[in-house]
């Protein structure tokens, strides 16, 4: 009799961790499959669900599309759908503190966005943290703000944590030498020697793609790179790129700029030539050179320079606002 009580008792026991592992099995897939849906119908990119047996705090990716072509940007995503407690900001989603540890390591290594999905198993919505957001991670617990809806219009947001490696990659390659920075090793106030090469590139008769229209060095050019609002480092920066200006224009042919959003409209049509730039005496750049363009009296276009500068200022090594790294656990 005791031997048949303790073979039903092991019996009910293994079958109520079936029926729970079951369960839990139905509840994930419901989290994994309404991810699948959001991605696939409102955000109309890719959605790649990793093995179950690869527990490394990532379930899948999202491989972001826009109009139907892959632009190149990665989300590794964590999808968690439980009944976790649930303040009025935010929901906290339990993960062991070991396991939370190990994760945050290798969230920390992905090249592109990492976030954690939270679905209520319930009403099937669908919440998102960026998890390199250090605020984000507890001692064993993901706090997920309930107001960040993982819905069409968190597409961008998410897209931004990416950076903008996508893009930098496919930008033409300059290399620079010493000489090209010339005016830096003048014994000259590093402006007086700067205002002299600018002089220099103005008589240069420097050509968009080298054969395109050419490009003037106007005084307003200088004005606007030495305005007094300007900070004094910036301007040194400006003064240094400088040096890249004329190879960057060169490599690029008209067709190949890209009008400019961030320029104040007040100056007009503002266009943009971009190029990963390599130096002898620092690491490669991203710098970006504006200019301005106007009709002439016979009606072909002419450009003026406006600005030269790193548009990834204040931004990690991924091109992306915010910090690039948790801080190490």
């Amino acid at each position: 009799m005791s031997n048949n009580y303790n073979i039903n008792a092991k019996n009910n026991k293994k079958a109520a961790i079936e029926r729970k592992g079951v369960k839990s099995q139905r509840i994930g897939q419901i989290g994994i499959n309404t991810v699948e849906d959001i991605v696939l119908n409102d955000w109309n990119s890719r959605w790649q669900q990793l093995d179950a047996q690869n527990d490394d705090g990532i379930d899948g990716l999202i491989f972001i599309e826009r109009d139907g072509e892959a632009t190149g940007q990665i989300v590794f995503a964590q999808v968690k759908c439980t009944d976790s407690p649930v303040s009025e900001k935010r929901t906290r989603v339990a993960i062991n503190r070991e396991k939370l540890k190990r994760n945050v390591r290798r969230w920390r290594r992905v090249v592109g966005a990492a976030i954690l999905i939270h679905i209520d198993p319930g009403t099937r919505i669908a919440t998102w943290v960026n998890l390199r957001d250090q605020a984000a991670i507890g001692n064993t617990q993901v706090y997920v703000p309930n107001c960040q809806k993982f819905n069409k219009s968190a597409k961008n947001n998410i897209a931004n944590l990416c950076g903008t490696i996508h893009r930098d990659v496919i930008l033409p390659q300059v290399d620079t030498v010493e000489c090209d920075f010339i005016h830096m090793r003048n014994k000259d106030d590093i402006q007086t020697s700067s205002r002299q090469l600018y002089k220099n590139l103005n008589e240069a008769n420097v050509k968009l793609g080298n054969i395109g229209p050419c490009v003037m060095f106007t005084c307003d050019g200088w004005e606007h790179l030495t305005r007094k609002r300007r900070s004094h480092l910036s301007e040194i920066q400006s003064f240094i790129l400088l040096g890249t200006v004329r190879k960057i224009l060169e490599a690029t042919p008209e067709e190949a700029l890209v009008k400019d959003k961030t320029a104040n409209s007040k100056v007009g049509m503002v266009y943009a030539a971009r190029a990963a730039v390599t130096f002898s005496f620092r690491q490669t750049a991203i710098v970006k050179v504006l200019l301005r363009k106007c009709e002439a009296a016979h009606g072909a276009p002419t450009y003026s320079f406006f600005a030269v500068y790193e548009p990834k200022r204040k931004r990690n090594i991924l091109g992306a606002r915010g910090p690039l790294f948790l801080q190490a656990t």
